[in-house]
C-alpha cells in the first residue's frame, strides 16, 4: 500500500466511522495511525506496575511482519500472558521516548 492511498484511507476513516477498522501487519504501522486492528503474539510480557495511580504494562507485540511495544493499562494487563495470540481493536500508534508504540483503549481479545 502505497503512503498517498494510505494517507486519504486515514483521512476518511478518521471522518467517517462507518469504515471499518484497518487490518495492517507491525511492519505497516507509522506514528499517527488510529482506528487500527492487529493481530499478533505477546512475545513478552513485562511487569505491571503503577503509573500515575493506573496499573500499567509494557508488551512486545509480534507478527511475521515486525514486532511492537504495546502498551497495556488497567483491566488489560490481566487479560494477557506470554505466547498468547491476541486481537488488538481500534489501536493507535504514538512515539514516546523516540520509539513507535501500539496502545488501545479497547478490552485486548485472546484467541
Amino acid at each position: 500500500m502505497n503512503s498517498k492511498v494510505l494517507s486519504e484511507i486515514l483521512f476518511w476513516h478518521h471522518y467517517n466511522t462507518s469504515v471499518k477498522a484497518l487490518k495492517l501487519k507491525i511492519a505497516e504501522l507509522k506514528e499517527g495511525m488510529k482506528g487500527l486492528e492487529i493481530i499478533g503474539t505477546i512475545a513478552r510480557k513485562g511487569n505491571p506496575e503503577q503509573r500515575g495511580g493506573k496499573l500499567y504494562c509494557r508488551c512486545i507485540l509480534k507478527d511475521d511482519s515486525a514486532h511492537i511495544v504495546l502498551n497495556l493499562w488497567r483491566d488489560q494487563v490481566n487479560q494477557v500472558k506470554d505466547g498468547d495470540r491476541v486481537r488488538i481493536s481500534k489501536g493507535f500508534v504514538h512515539k514516546w521516548k523516540n520509539e513507535i508504540q501500539l496502545s488501545t483503549w479497547s478490552a485486548i481479545e485472546t484467541r
